[in-house]
């Protein structure tokens, strides 16, 4: 049986052509390319909004949970026969098996961000001049938190963050401190309001 393999792709009629291995090989990394950029556009928002709002957290990771258990073969092979054609039923498997790791990963990253710097960041979001700024003031404030980008979802554990004594105390994180920084320029000395 190895050597059948080995023949078979030792033999030159299957590396050319329609039908060759570089073909084939191009077609299904398109496929994947396809299926994630479909389940980032669905995934990523949902994700922001629930892990924003609070609202729906349980049944997300719930049906998350429940969508990860789906066999990748049976639920390709029933949208097969639901669709009786292999790319449409391709795609939307990938998808549907996609979309959960990557929901719960920005949920869990948004979650996972430090209070201080949505505190900070709705602060100088609310001294904004235009609900441009404000709006560029949040995105800033998630790109800021190394949380969403180190959830299991998205690669190895989270990093130390250096750490800063002198603002507020010795959990601190440098990004949080230039977002407080930058909010007490624009708010006063006081900062956000506070006394």
């Amino acid at each position: 049986m190895i050597t059948d393999l080995l023949h078979w792709f030792g033999d030159p009629a299957h590396w050319s052509g329609p039908d060759g291995i570089p073909q084939r090989l191009l077609e299904h990394l398109g496929y994947t390319a396809l299926s994630l950029v479909i389940a980032l556009v669905i995934a990523v928002p949902l994700g922001l909004f629930v892990g924003h709002t609070g609202r729906g957290g349980v049944a997300l990771v719930s049906v998350g949970n429940a969508i990860r258990a789906l066999p990748t073969l049976g639920l390709v092979t029933f949208l097969f026969l639901l669709f009786t054609e292999s790319v449409t039923s391709t795609i939307i498997g990938l998808v549907v098996l996609a979309v959960p790791p990557i929901l719960a990963g920005t949920y869990a990253g948004l979650q996972a961000t430090d209070h201080g710097v949505v505190d900070a960041a709705e602060g100088a979001a609310k001294r904004a001049a235009s609900p441009a700024a404000a709006t560029a003031t949040w995105m800033a404030s998630l790109v800021a938190t190394p949380a969403v980008a180190s959830s299991p979802a998205f690669g190895p554990p989270r990093m130390p963050q250096p750490r800063m004594k002198s603002m507020s105390g010795p959990g601190v994180t440098m990004a949080t401190m230039v977002v407080r920084t930058k909010a007490r320029r624009r708010c006063g000395s006081t900062g956000m309001g506070r006394s």
